[in-house]
């Protein structure tokens, strides 16, 4: 294109956006016109951040000039090129303040901070009159893509315009990861001149995949998405002298391009300018945010069970003295007040209710032309409704709920359990009184212009509400008195007397507990935080240079300009034993996801040492022993033909103790090193492992057991729906669904011929369903038995791991032997695109969660759904069972920069709901090495690990079983004592007995499910209630990435692209909404198994108060409701956005003129009233299964009780009776007392 042509061009688009105010479109034509009129050839660095594009700048200029990091370091466009007359200086665009230019010598530290502002700088401008570079050549360093920060993303996106060449830059690792597929296609298909460069290719290890085999895997990928590049290079720039590194090669292109620059340059300007005219509304960058030796020797005498035990005593004692001592009418009426005024009666809409309704009210208003007749009445007592419906459904879900929730709570707080209570509470109904509304009617008062009639009307109706809800509380007190002012007076009396023996020992730990409180201060001490403003600056001219209104820096007196390499470093002790440090520290820090300064090789030690300490006596071994004692205690107590009872308890005991087992599942983005990590913990290569996705079904590595030998792998087919369902998921995406899995075969074969490079998630698993399909149809729903040598074709090899639904590979290694089954999960960001709804299940399931991401590519945007699901679970545990596991640390140049990766991570974790991350980093690659080489000296998340499984939740089970086989000593003890009392003793003892049994029977009789389901129904309703909320919190997020201007650019098909921006967004909506749910199932499920532990700790309560020996040992009783959920919206008729998506006629209108955001709320009124359909139906559903629930575990919990009191009454008159011969007692008490 002829040069003036192309003036004439750019001038007449800068003009078309300077009418529209369209200032970031003017800056970016001003940019190509400068760019032409100089002459600037420009060569652009994108792709991955941390996949080495400065490091490959710094080397292809001969100096290290660029910052590099394995985190985001730039986020702002950095410009390279040759001074003229050894003229240097940096240059700043500021968004909001003018221009600085930095004479040299200048500031490199400054410079690099800068580097990091991508809210206050646009850009930065380096130039050096020594670069080995030709004149009038840029050299442009991007931000990394792939970044959690969008407005890394956007920067470079917005100055590839100026690129004639892009030199797009993967790391080993990532390089099919989908954002790089569509990326390039997009710039490809733009016009841009690309070349694919494959860095840090000394990762590959040839023994995990032939160098061959993965040059052939990236080009079919990138071929298969329409990626059509001007080559191909793969390079190291760590090993220069790497056989297969093509960096000189890329070079020699480089120079070759540079000689024909002048020729190439009008051509690239006007494809630049094409792309800003197709996609000029586009919107770039947002902004993201971010002590004792008297208290020890008292403490001495007591054993740490025993000490833990009188500190929780002390801490429950004194908690229901002070709840005695209070004046609980005084907190009482507080709380309520609290309720009423957190009370939001009268939002907007509700008042606008009230002012229709008032208006209806006044004397002069008629409905028609013939007076206040029919519809006049009809019309007021309609409005009338309306507002007093309102109005009551306010009052229920602002008063309401958390007036019931908060009578039931203190009552029983103060200890008061009593079903009139309940059921009092339970039946009140707050409601907006009556008389106001007839008092509007009678009022006769005149509306007014200000509102302020509505506004005292609404005000006044509110308060009448909340004196209904206090009259409410007036009548709950009154109950309440009558049942707390006698046992308030006993018990202080008991709790005193009770304090008063432990407070010696209470002085005395309370200072080392505050003592130990102020060392964690210590530790809480470090926080950085940085923030700017930014707007870009205006030019004065388009075609010639721009004359810059800049502030001029002077050079710094003495020192020389700074490069990269001259900075310096912390500790020239880089790579594995520096990460490694740092890593086994971070245990210390994990609460508060912080690396700190690096162990000593001494701590590393005894980190090794306390790991195989685990690993030999914890774990599977430690239940096993306490699995032999309870089952010899069952043994023993079972020769009593009375106590069969209690030898039943202790062998079901013993029986769970020995299946007891830990399901350990990973987590993370495909290649961040699930698999590798996964070798470490078995100390064996044993998954396959490769840079491309590899882990494409669920692979569970099992201990061996008497049916699956060591080696033995079982693979479970999908059955017939579970695939059709998969594969209509893909035919989704070409508008298709089939009924069968036949009337599907020839839907697929259909797909394929779509030639468009779009949906290619959805025809690589399509391909490899059609591949397949011959040899697995026949076998849909089978479990296959096959050896270990085809783990890793099932497991990895698409066309057959699309049939799987899971592997199960036995295996016997020092890992498994500890009762662990390690489940490896497909990535989460994984071309295959397949099991995106099984995590959640697995989060549930799992006794360990283990998220892997990697060192240098710590977090993408495919990560965030995700976390954010981890985040919504991550409370509802009882322990913090997730571990966060930064892989391949030993890729860190020094502990600054590994410190700043987990810092990173640790922010993003934040951000998406997960606090306080258990984090470690650590290389697995390397520590598999150790393993397998003999010479593992332990790791630090390895030792967190096994603390956690083999000391915490094993200690749950082993001391939930070392109490159940105490009390049968105790019971033992017992009936000894029993059967050795005088005929007067056993005589009075026989009819306490009796009196005992009179009292429990009528306890146990009188027990209802009643207040559980009040609970649970409540609980429940509360928290669906708020689902739609946080759903709806993120519906213009979801909204803008569906309606984007990237999908609906063009005029070809924008009736198409609109359905499948509507699709999209409804998948985001109705996936959320179902995920929230499945999370509330999840709590629910937790609520009722507390209900039950509290149900028990009630009923011994009671039980101590008839006697000191009646209490039981408790049992958790897990509930699991069973719910699944749909997808919300998938049925529904797409008829009804017809008309808010005809808002959109064409990108301009849509983009520039608020049609998006009327669009946007125009589809919100309909998802809101569909998402209230949706969770309507799935709240019925979830309260009849919750109800059904709660019966179920609470007549369990009575059975029990029952059960065991009946069994313990018949041995105690047996032992009476002489019917149980003391000898033999004897006998058994010491047998017992011996392996105890």
């Amino acid at each position: 294109m002829q040069n003036e042509v192309l003036r004439c061009r750019l001038a007449a688009a800068y003009n078309f956006f300077a009418q529209r105010g369209h200032q970031h479109n003017m800056n970016r034509v001003r940019d190509l016109a400068e760019k032409l009129a100089a002459g600037e050839y420009g060569i652009a660095f994108a792709g991955h951040f941390s996949a080495g594009k400065s490091r490959m700048i710094n080397s292809l200029l001969g100096e290290s000039l660029l910052p590099s990091s394995p985190i985001p370091t730039s986020a702002n466009l950095v410009r390279v090129h040759r001074g003229k007359g050894g003229e240097d200086y940096a240059r700043v665009f500021f968004h909001r303040e003018k221009p600085r230019k930095y004479l040299a010598p200048y500031d490199y530290d400054l410079l690099r901070s800068f580097c990091r502002d991508g809210d206050s700088i646009a850009e930065i401008e380096l130039c050096r009159s020594q670069l080995d570079l030709p004149p009038q050549v840029v050299i442009m360093d991007t931000p990394g893509i792939d970044s959690a920060d969008d407005a890394h993303r956007a920067a470079t996106e917005a100055a590839l315009h100026l690129a004639d060449i892009i030199l797009y830059v993967m790391d080993y690792n990532h390089v099919q990861a989908e954002l790089n597929l569509s990326f390039t296609r997009d710039l490809t298909q733009a016009g841009k001149t690309v070349y694919l460069i494959v860095n840090q290719i000394d990762k590959h290890v040839e023994t995990e995949l032939s160098f061959e085999a993965f040059c052939k895997g990236v080009e079919k990928a990138f071929h298969s998405w329409g990626v059509r590049p001007a080559g191909f290079f793969y390079t190291s720039l760590k090993y220069p002298e790497h056989p297969r590194n093509q960096f000189p090669a890329l070079k020699q292109l480089l120079d070759e391009k540079l000689a024909s620059r002048h020729e190439l340059l009008a051509e690239s300007v006007a494809a630049s300018l094409n792309k800003v005219l197709a996609e000029y509304r586009q919107e770039y960058g947002q902004e993201r945010e971010n002590l004792l030796a008297g208290s020890r020797e008292i403490l001495s005498g007591l054993s740490a069970e025993r000490l833990q035990q009188m500190r929780d005593d002390y801490r429950r004692l004194s908690a229901e003295r002070d709840g005695l001592l209070t004046d609980w009418e005084a907190e009482f009426d507080a709380g309520v007040e609290k309720i009423l005024a957190n009370a939001y009666l009268m939002p907007t809409s509700t008042r606008d209710l009230a002012r229709d309704y008032l208006e209806a009210c006044q004397p002069d208003f008629k409905v028609g032309f013939f007076g206040r007749g029919k519809k006049t009445l009809a019309e007021l007592e309609r409005r009338r409704k309306a507002f007093f419906e309102d109005a009551a459904e306010k009052a229920r879900t602002q008063l309401e709920w958390h007036i019931k929730t908060y009578f039931t709570d203190f009552a029983r707080q103060q200890h008061v359990d009593n079903e009139q209570l309940s059921g009092y509470v339970q039946g009140m109904a707050i409601l907006p009184p009556e008389e106001l509304l007839t008092e509007a009617m009678r009022s006769g008062a005149k509306l007014t212009q200000d509102g302020s009639y509505v506004m005292n009307y609404t005000a006044n109706f509110a308060e009448g509400t909340k004196h209904v809800a206090r009259r409410f509380a007036l009548a709950f007190k009154e109950k309440l008195q009558e049942k707390l002012a006698e046992r308030r007076k006993l018990r202080c009396q008991e709790i005193h007397s009770q304090l008063a023996a432990m407070e010696r020992y209470h002085k005395a730990w309370s200072a080392a507990d505050e003592a130990e409180r102020a060392q964690k201060e210590l530790a809480k001490v470090l926080e950085q935080v940085a923030a700017a403003d930014s707007m870009p600056p205006e030019g004065d001219s388009l075609f010639l240079p721009r004359q810059l209104d800049e502030e001029i820096v002077p050079p710094m007196d003495g020192s020389p300009v700074k490069s990269c390499a001259e900075d310096g470093k912390a500790d020239d002790s880089a790579g594995a034993a520096m990460a490694m440090d740092i890593a086994r520290d971070m245990e210390r820090n994990a609460s508060e996801g912080v690396a700190g300064k690096p162990e000593s090789q001494d701590d590393s030690g005894e980190a090794a040492g306390i790991a195989h300490i685990h690993q030999e006596k914890g774990g599977k071994a430690l239940l096993h022993s306490w699995a032999e004692k309870l089952r010899k205690g069952s043994q023993l107590t079972g020769r009593i033909p009375v106590l069969k009872q209690l030898a039943a308890e202790l062998a079901e005991r013993a029986d769970r103790l020995e299946g007891r087992g830990f399901m350990v599942t990973l987590f993370g983005a495909f290649s961040a090193g699930k698999s590798s990590f996964a070798n470490a913990l078995l100390g064996e290569a044993l998954l396959p492992v490769s840079p491309n996705p590899t882990t494409a079904a669920i692979n569970k590595i099992c201990p061996v057991d008497d049916e699956h030998p060591h080696g033995t792998v079982v693979v479970k087919l999908k059955d017939e729906s579970m695939l059709l369902a998969d594969v209509n998921r893909a035919l989704s995406a070409f508008h298709q669904s089939a009924a069968t899995l036949q009337e599907a075969l020839a839907m697929v074969e259909n797909a394929l011929e779509d030639k468009s490079g779009s949906r290619q998630r959805e025809k690589a698993f399509l391909r490899a369903f059609i591949s397949g399909w011959q040899e697995a149809a026949g076998k849909l729903g089978q479990q296959l038995t096959r050896q270990l040598a085809d783990f890793g074709v099932y497991a990895a090899q698409e066309d057959k791991s699309c049939f799987v639904d899971w592997l199960a590979v036995y295996y016997d290694c020092p890992f498994t032997r500890l009762g662990i089954t390690l489940v490896d999960t497909p990535g989460a960001d994984s071309i295959n695109a397949r099991h995106t709804n099984m995590s959640f299940n697995y989060i549930r399931q799992s006794d360990v969660v283990l998220f892997v991401t990697y060192y240098n590519h710590a977090f993408s945007r495919a990560d965030r759904e995700f976390l954010i699901q981890l985040g919504r679970v991550k409370d509802a545990f009882a322990l913090d069972k997730m571990f966060f596991i930064v892989n391949a640390i030993d890729l860190a140049e020094d502990a600054g920069e590994a410190e700043g990766v987990i810092g990173y991570v640790a922010d993003q974790l934040k951000k998406y709901g997960v606090r306080k991350p258990q984090m470690f980093g650590l290389s697995s690659q390397q520590i598999l090495k150790e393993k397998m080489s003999g010479k593992n000296t332990g790791f630090a998340f390895e030792d967190a690990f096994y603390r956690f499984v083999l000391e915490e939740l094993t200690g749950i089970a082993v001391n939930a079983a070392r109490g159940e086989y105490l009390l049968a000593v105790e019971r033992v003890k017992e009936l000894i004592r029993l059967n050795s009392s005088d005929r007067a003793e056993k005589e009075q003892r026989r009819l306490q007995l009796a009196d005992f049994k009179a009292k429990a029977d009528r306890l146990l009789a009188g027990l209802t499910s009643m207040d559980m389901q009040n609970r649970q129904q409540q609980e429940a309703r509360e928290l669906v209630y708020y689902v739609k909320q946080r759903v709806f919190l993120r519906y213009t997020d979801f909204y803008r990435e569906s309606f984007n201007p990237a999908l609906l650019k063009g005029k070809d098909n924008a009736g198409g692209k609109l359905q499948e921006a509507l699709g999209q967004l409804m998948e985001s909506l109705g996936f959320d909404l179902a995920q929230e749910l499945r999370a509330t199932t999840l709590r629910m499920e937790q609520f009722i198994s507390r209900q039950a532990w509290q149900l028990q700790q009630q009923v011994n309560s009671k039980l101590l108060e008839i006697n000191s020996e009646l209490p039981i040992s408790q049992r958790d009783f897990a509930y699991e409701c069973g719910m699944e959920y749909e997808t919300a919206f998938k049925d529904i008729d797409r008829k009804i956005f017809r008309e808010p998506l005809s808002i959109y006629k064409n990108p301009k209108s849509f983009f520039e003129q608020g049609g998006t955001r009327e669009m946007e709320a125009a589809l919100e009124k309909i998802f809101d009233r569909l998402a209230d359909e949706y969770l309507h139906e799935q709240q019925e559903r979830l309260l009849s299964s919750l109800h059904e629930g709660t019966e179920q575990v609470f007549a369990r919990v009575k059975e029990r009780f029952e059960r065991i009191l009946q069994a313990n009454y018949e041995a105690d008159l047996a032992a009476l009776e002489g019917g149980v011969p003391a000898e033999v007692l004897e006998e058994i008490l010491a047998e017992l007392e011996k392996q105890a």
